[in-house]
Parts: structure tokens; sequence; C-alpha cells
């Protein structure tokens, strides 16, 4: 790799170039990780966009959580950014290497693991951190175990970008969860969107497009968690996906980007 990577845990050394590529695209910009953790999408959006600017201007490498095949790294990487590139199927990191043109590989440091426990950084290490779709794939407490160990990774004054999906997402297969969901907010539950039997609040023709549980989040729930690590929150702003095809599409707010800062 090209960079010192002295600061990191169990890092992919040396990758080779192999005959590892994705799946076949499910719609015109979702494509399906080989693990089944749900699709990633090729579109960069502008809080995408925002992340690979903001790492185009630091001089020190940032983090992407759960990358997949690395669209938006690649992205940073040929606006000249140095990123570490994490996932928990290294098949993804593979692919993700393959797809980087040869002339960026030299910015570029693969990390394999899951998170929290697998994922292993010195502190003030990072630059920057971005994370799309995945934080919802943790439970409550991995999830706020997650955020201390990025707080204590970043930099002072450094950007955590997140990017998550609300229990409006993928609406025609989970819209039964809707109002158990609504319910929860009403009565200040702590973790409205976590749903441990998914399964059983969908109608029976979908039970196998979803995961058995899922906490989906949303901007309170995440500004919360964050400035509880010590994250001074800066935006948060719920959005529609316009990667979605129509089927899946929710009712204008099938996400929620985060803006946070370590001060």
């Amino acid at each position: 790799m090209g960079h010192d990577p002295t600061y990191l845990g169990e890092i992919m050394r040396d990758p080779k170039e192999n005959d590892a590529k994705m799946p076949d695209f499910l719609s015109e910009y979702m494509v399906m990780t080989l693990n089944k953790k749900g699709p990633v999408t090729t579109f960069i959006d502008q809080y995408a966009n925002e992340f690979i600017d903001y790492a185009s201007l630091e001089n020190e490498p940032v983090l992407e959580l759960a990358a997949a095949y690395g669209f938006v790294t690649i992205e940073a990487l040929k606006k000249g950014a140095k990123v570490i590139a994490n996932d928990m199927d290294s098949q993804h990191l593979q692919i993700l290497y393959n797809q980087t043109p040869k002339n960026y590989r030299a910015q570029l440091t693969l990390l394999p693991g899951k998170m929290p426990e697998e994922v292993k950084l010195t502190e003030n290490s990072i630059a920057g951190c971005y994370v799309a779709r995945m934080l919802g794939y943790l439970e409550p407490l991995e999830l706020q175990e997650s955020l201390k160990r990025i707080y204590s990774w970043l930099m002072p004054n450094k950007k955590f970008i997140i990017v998550s999906g609300t229990p409006y997402c993928y609406y025609k297969f989970i819209k039964n969860i809707v109002p158990q969901y609504e319910q929860r907010v009403a009565q200040n539950h702590p973790w409205p969107g976590y749903f441990t039997d998914l399964k059983n609040w969908v109608d029976e023709a979908y039970r196998d497009r979803v995961p058995s549980w899922h906490n989906y989040l949303d901007g309170h729930v995440l500004k919360r968690e964050l400035e509880r690590v010590g994250f001074v929150v800066e935006k948060v702003e719920p959005f529609a996906r316009q990667d979605l095809p129509e089927w899946a599409k929710g009712r204008g707010h099938d996400a929620v980007f985060v803006r946070a800062r370590k001060p």
C-alpha cells in the first residue's frame, strides 16, 4: 500500500487482482452484496459527494465503513483522497481493489472486519469517516460502541458523515412496521426502529426479502447517540433517495443524512 498503514489493525497486505466480480444488477443503480446484507447503490448522491469533496481536501487518510464494492471510495481516490476502505466481507474489498484504477491504488488501504469488534485503528488517526446504510445492521449496544470508536479514531475538528435508512425505505416490503414505529416515536421509545422480529411484520410474500431483524434509524436517534459520545451534530436532513426503483420508494424520507464533527 502506498501510505504508512502502521496505525491499522488487520489490513489486507499486498492485494493482487483476481477474477472476483460483482453480481448482476437488480435495477439501474442497485446491486446485491455477496453476503446478502442487502443491495448497495452505484448512485453518487449529493451526500456522498459532500464526503468525496471533503476527503479530497484532507492530507491524512479518511475511512469509509462498509464500503462494499467501493463506488464512493473510488470517486474519492480519483479526487486525490487517501482512503481506508472497510468491509466485513473481504471479497467485497477484493472487487473494490480490482475496480480501482491502477494509478490510484497507492492511495488505498483495505481494512476488512465487522464493526465494532473487528475494526481497529489508533486514536486521532483519521481525518474523516463516511458510512452509508450500514449502521442499521448494528444492534443498539453495537451502534453505541461503534460511535465511541469512530469518535476516538477521528482527529479533532474532523467530520463524520452518515447516510442511514429509515423505516420508510423499501416501503412496499415493510409498510406494516410504520404504524408501530410511529407509535413508539410518540411514546419516546429509545429505539423506535429496532425490530427484532421483522419477518413477522411483513406480508408473507415478502418475508424472504427482509432480514430477521433491523435497526432502522432516524435523525433523532442518530443525533442523540452522536451527542452522547461527544460529537457536535452540524446537520440532520431526511431525504428521498433518487436511486431506488419506484416500488421501493418511501414517502419522501426513506433516508436521513447526518453530518457531525469531533470538537
